[in-house]
C-alpha cells in the first residue's frame, strides 16, 4: 500500500500499511479537526475529516512464544501484538478482516473496544449480539467513525480451549486459573525453570524497550488488555500524570502508580530524569484481585544514551494497601510527603472529566443484582437477576431488532433487557458475591455516580455536577456501582464484566435502546451476508460452545 502525507502543509509520519483515499478537508488551524478543543467540544462528537484509513487484517492460528514459551496462537497478519493502527480525530477506518484460521477451523470477529460505533450499532463486532461470527474462509469488511483520541497483557501457557473447558468445570480446583505471565508490548522473559514438563521454552527472551531523553515530556498509552488482573502500572523514580481514562480527558492529576482493570486504559505523562536504565512495571496489585504466578512485568526504559543491553537496577514504588476491594486509583495516590494514601475514600473524586457534563435525572432506574451459583446442571455461573447470558451465533439479538423481534421469551438466557424509548437509563448495581468484576458498556461512556463497598444508600452521587465518565469501572467484592448514560445511540449493546473467564461463565447482559429506532437504520447487506456465510459452514461443522459463546483473546 502507499504512503501519503496530510497535503496544505501538514505532515503526517509515513505508516507501512495504511493509505489515504479520500481527499481531506482544508486544514484549519493547522489541524483536520480546526479550532475545536477537548474542553470546548464534546469529544465523542467527532468533526469529519473526509480521510479514510485503509487495513486489511488476515486472522490465522500460528506458534508463537512472546515471553519464550512456546504455544498456538491466534495472530493477526502473521504478528503478535496486531498491527498498530493510526487516524485523526475524525477519521474513518475501513478494515477488511480474513478468516484463515485452521487446525481446527472457527468463527472470529473483532469488537473495536471503547469506539461508541455512534449511528453504527452492526460494526460492534459481537458475535450472537450485533453479527454472525466470520466464517471460516470468509472476509467481513468493518467501517468506523474514529470519535476519540503501552499495552499491558495477560499471557496464559495453556490453551484457551482448555482453559474455558476447566473454567467451566464442576471441579472447583481446576476453575482457578492464574495467570502464567504478564507482558509489557508483547514481551517478557518467563523462567522456563517453571515450563510444564514437554514444554518448548527458550529461555532469557527479550524485555520491551523504550528510548527516551532527559527532560522531554512523552505520552503513553496505557491498555490493560489481560483476561482479568487488576494492574499497578509504574515507573521506578518517576512521577506520572493523568490525563485521560478510557478515552475520557480529564483533570490532571499527580501520582506514581496507575491501576488498571481488565479492559482499563489511561493516558499518562512523564518526564525522564534519570541518566541511566530505568525499569517500567506492571504489577498484578491484590491478593484476590489478580491471580498470577509471575508477579510483575517489566520493560527498559533507556535514558539518553544508555547502551542497549543494559539491565535496570532501580527500585520499584511500594504497592498500594490490599483492602480488598480491587478499586481505581484511590489507593495508588501520594502524599505530597510521599507517605501512602492508605484510605479509598471517594476515588471518584479524583477523576473530574475535562469537558464538563451534568447528568439529567434518569427516566428510568434498573436494579441489578450480580450473584454466583450452581445451575441445574451443576456447573458455577453468573446470573444477572437471576439470568444467565449464553449467546446463539446464528441469530444475532440486533439483526432480530431490526425485524422488529424485540422480545424473546423462548430464550431468557440471551439476557436482554429492553429501555424502550427511555431517554437516561440509571443502573444500579449490587454485586452479591466475593469477586471483582471490571464492568464494561459498549457504545457510551457512562457516568459513574457512586461506587464502593456495600449496597448503594440511594442518595450519594460523587460530584454530581460532573462525575467521573468512562466505559469500564472496578465493581468491587460485596460492593455496589451506580452508572447512568444517556439513551443516545440505538442499538443492542453489551453490558458484562471483562475478566474472560466470568463473561464465559454468563456474566453479559444486553441493553436494547430505542428499538423503533433500530428499525429505521440502513443496515448494511454485509450483515445479512455474513449470518448466511456463517449458517452454511455451522450446518456442516460442529461448533464448540460450552460457555457463554463470548470470550475476548
Amino acid at each position: 500500500m502507499e504512503n501519503k502525507r496530510w497535503r496544505s502543509g501538514f505532515p503526517w509520519v509515513s505508516v507501512k500499511g495504511f493509505r489515504n483515499k479520500i481527499k481531506a478537508r482544508p486544514i484549519v488551524n493547522g489541524f483536520p479537526w480546526g479550532s475545536k478543543t477537548g474542553k470546548s467540544f464534546d469529544p465523542t462528537r467527532p468533526p469529519k475529516t473526509g480521510i479514510t484509513r485503509y487495513y486489511d487484517f488476515t486472522i490465522s492460528r500460528d506458534v508463537a512464544a512472546p515471553d519464550g514459551y512456546s504455544k498456538p496462537s491466534i495472530l493477526i497478519n502473521g504478528a503478535f501484538p496486531g498491527p498498530l493502527i493510526q487516524a485523526n480525530w475524525g477519521d474513518e477506518i475501513q478494515v477488511t478482516v480474513h478468516n484463515r484460521i485452521t487446525a481446527p477451523e472457527e468463527g472470529t470477529s473483532i469488537h473495536w473496544h471503547g469506539l461508541l460505533q455512534r449511528a453504527t450499532p452492526w460494526m460492534d463486532g459481537v458475535p450472537s449480539l450485533t453479527q454472525c461470527p466470520i466464517a471460516p474462509g470468509s472476509s467481513f469488511r468493518q467501517i468506523h467513525l474514529v470519535a476519540r483520541k503501552a499495552l499491558m497483557k495477560s499471557d496464559f501457557h495453556t490453551p484457551y480451549a482448555q482453559l474455558e473447558a476447566d473454567i467451566m468445570s464442576k471441579n472447583a480446583t481446576q476453575r482457578i486459573q492464574p495467570i502464567d505471565n504478564t507482558l509489557i508490548n508483547g514481551l517478557m522473559p518467563y523462567n522456563c525453570t517453571l515450563a510444564r514438563p514437554g514444554s518448548q521454552c527458550t529461555p532469557n527472551a527479550p524485555f520491551s524497550k523504550f528510548r527516551v531523553r532527559a527532560g522531554k515530556t512523552y505520552k503513553l498509552r496505557l491498555i490493560n488488555a489481560g483476561a482479568g488482573s487488576l494492574l499497578g502500572f509504574s515507573i521506578d523514580n518517576h512521577h506520572l500524570k493523568i490525563i485521560a481514562n478510557d478515552f475520557v480527558d480529564i483533570e490532571p492529576y499527580n501520582t506514581t502508580m496507575v491501576l488498571l482493570g481488565a479492559g482499563q486504559r489511561s493516558d499518562i505523562l512523564f518526564t525522564p530524569s534519570s541518566t541511566g536504565p530505568v525499569w517500567m512495571r506492571a504489577q498484578p496489585i491484590g491478593k484476590f484481585c489478580a491471580r498470577s504466578f509471575n508477579s510483575t512485568a517489566r520493560a527498559v526504559l533507556l535514558v539518553n544514551d544508555a547502551p542497549e543491553n543494559t539491565i535496570p537496577t532501580t527500585t520499584a514504588w511500594p504497592p498500594p494497601l490490599d483492602d480488598g476491594q480491587c478499586a481505581n486509583v484511590g489507593s495508588a495516590r501520594r502524599l505530597p510527603d510521599e507517605t501512602m494514601l492508605n484510605q479509598r475514600k471517594d476515588p471518584l473524586n479524583d477523576t473530574v472529566p475535562y469537558f464538563p457534563q451534568q447528568p439529567p435525572t434518569p427516566s428510568v432506574t434498573y436494579n441489578l443484582v450480580i450473584s454466583q451459583v450452581v445451575n441445574a446442571t451443576g456447573h458455577t455461573v453468573y446470573v444477572q437477576n437471576g439470568e444467565q447470558f449464553q449467546g446463539d451465533y446464528n441469530h444475532p439479538i440486533l439483526l432480530l431488532a431490526d425485524q422488529k423481534n424485540y422480545s424473546y421469551p423462548q430464550d431468557p438466557k440471551w439476557n436482554v433487557v429492553n429501555f424502550g424509548s427511555n431517554s437516561s437509563i440509571r443502573v444500579n448495581i449490587w454485586n452479591n458475591n466475593s469477586s471483582p468484576h471490571p464492568m464494561h458498556l459498549h457504545g457510551h461512556d457512562m457516568w459513574v455516580l457512586s461506587s464502593g463497598p456495600g449496597q448503594w444508600d440511594g442518595e450519594t452521587i460523587v460530584n454530581p455536577q460532573n462525575p467521573q465518565r468512562r466505559d469500564t469501572h472496578n465493581l468491587s467484592p460485596f460492593g455496589h456501582m451506580v452508572l447512568q448514560y444517556n439513551a443516545d445511540n440505538p442499538g443492542t449493546w453489551a453490558f458484562h464484566c471483562h475478566i474472560a473467564f466470568h463473561l464465559s461463565q454468563g456474566l453479559f447482559q444486553t441493553y436494547m435502546e430505542r428499538p423503533l429506532d433500530i428499525n429505521q437504520s440502513q443496515i448494511p447487506m454485509v450483515m445479512e451476508q455474513t449470518c448466511r456465510d456463517w449458517n452454511t459452514w455451522s450446518k456442516s461443522h460442529v461448533v464448540e460452545q460450552i460457555s457463554s459463546g463470548l470470550k475476548k483473546g
